[in-house]
């Protein structure tokens, strides 16, 4: 679990820092193209001119559970810095951002795994932790 901690940290906090090819188009089906629309709308919940404790928490869980996928299936640092990469180069798009954004939270929406983890609190624990730091 702290491998895993630290590398949903370094997804919310080194996005932007991340080098490689960068894709043209958003696409909900690339878990690195989802991973950077929550780190967008994460930003935005925590640092917009409204914050929302409430949605940056609710992004920091499907965060964590995307980070977990990837993270077990050994894909997890190309696709961080594929998200890098996609978010610096789409970072001024907000449109496309939060559509991509409302994609990916529907598909998430209908994963019963996601559904699981999110009933059984083990999300939102670690999207709490990650927070407070």
């Amino acid at each position: 679990m702290g491998r895993t901690v630290i590398a949903y940290g370094a997804c919310i906090l080194l996005l932007s820092a991340c080098g490689g090819a960068i894709a043209e188009r958003a696409d909900r089906n690339n878990p690195a193209h989802c991973l950077a629309a929550y780190n967008y709308a994460h930003l935005i919940y925590r640092r917009g001119p409204n914050p929302n404790k409430a949605a940056a928490l609710d992004i920091g869980a499907r965060t964590a559970f995307e980070s977990l996928k990837l993270d077990k299936n050994g894909n997890y640092p190309v696709a961080l810095s594929e998200a890098g990469d996609f978010a610096r180069e789409h970072r001024t798009d907000q449109a496309m951002m939060m559509g991509l954004l409302a994609e990916c939270e529907r598909d998430q929406d209908a994963n019963p795994d996601y559904q699981i983890a999110l009933k059984d609190g083990s999300l939102l624990a670690l999207a709490r932790k990650l927070e407070h730091r």
